[in-house]
């Protein structure tokens, strides 16, 4: 079983971030998940209440399982994992709980078939300093293994820049996502992360990690980059079906994020570089469905060889 914390402070908007990762799964990952939801009283998701303590299963979207959790966590997950047989778990604990204690609490189960404990951490950045400083928020900065900043369309980029580098002086070794309730495509970085791990014998996987020098337009760069390999996928009889992402960074710490799913819409991208025309370390990754790793190998890095000054490290 994978489990999957997703915590953050009264009103950082986890139910709206669980809300879009469920719709973005597919039906048979739908079919082996299970959503377990810690707060105070009562709970409603999708219009349907939660009131009782223990496990109280509903449908929640295509068969996936929402239950909120009693005041022994471990006993109702030994009970999901009894009755329902979950690949994933998704626990929804309340805005005050330290998400630290319920990783540590489930690691040491010696009952449960546990491959992975992902503890995300959501922030919220329109009340990031009222609430900075409040003991709780944090010790689950500093035990989160991906933080999650929410609301970035309400905030300028500039708040959004500095408040990643606070999150990263809290904690260097958790990854630093952005979502934006209203643009699905968000939570596509986040969606990899969560299943990352999932191994099928029908895709590709190939990963680069580069130097190289961009151009000033280096959005359009890097999506003509993008969708020339998308282009070369289907040259060589495939159709495109999978994900091509990138994340580059330069000197001054500024993230640019650039990803491609349906090569009808083309690209998206969000965040920006400041130090035009400089070097940058460059990310890059491609998973791809019914193409050998040879092939996508071969493609990928014919692509990159037109970025200049292009090397690997």
């Amino acid at each position: 079983m994978q489990f999957i914390i997703v915590a953050g402070f009264l009103g950082s908007g986890k139910t709206s971030i669980l809300r879009n990762i469920l719709s973005l799964m597919t039906e048979e990952q739908k079919k082996d998940t299970v959503l377990i939801v810690n707060d105070f009283g009562q709970v409603g998701i999708d219009r349907e209440l939660l009131s009782k303590q223990g496990l109280d299963p509903i449908e929640l979207v295509s068969g996936c399982v929402c239950c909120q959790l009693g005041v022994d966590m471990i006993k109702t997950i030994e009970e999901i994992h009894q009755r329902y047989s979950p690949r994933m778990v998704f626990i929804e604990p309340s805005g005050v709980a330290n998400p630290g204690s319920i990783k540590q609490i489930i690691k040491e189960s010696k009952t449960l078939p546990i491959e992975r404990v992902l503890n995300i951490v959501l922030v919220d950045p329109v009340r990031w300093h009222a609430i900075s400083d409040i003991p709780v928020i944090e010790e689950g900065l500093r035990n989160a293994d991906l933080l999650v900043i929410t609301k970035r369309d309400l905030c300028q980029t500039l708040a959004i820049d500095k408040l990643r580098e606070e999150l990263h002086g809290i904690n260097s070794s958790a990854g630093i996502l952005e979502t934006n309730s209203f643009e699905i495509e968000t939570f596509h970085p986040l969606l990899d992360e969560i299943f990352h791990d999932e191994a099928h014998s029908e895709f590709s996987c190939v990963s680069r990690t580069l130097k190289a020098r961009l151009l000033p337009d280096y959005r359009k760069q890097v999506f003509g980059v993008l969708q020339d390999m998308v282009k070369n996928i289907e040259t060589s009889g495939v159709s495109f079906v999978g994900h091509i992402k990138t994340v580059i960074n330069d000197e001054a710490g500024c993230c640019f994020y650039a990803s491609i799913t349906d090569p009808s819409t083309g690209p998206g991208s969000h965040g920006h570089l400041q130090e035009l025309g400089a070097e940058v370390s460059m990310k890059i990754q491609a998973v791809v469905f019914r193409l050998n790793s040879e092939s996508l190998q071969t493609i990928v890095d014919e692509c990159l060889r037109g970025l200049d000054g292009l090397r690997s490290i």
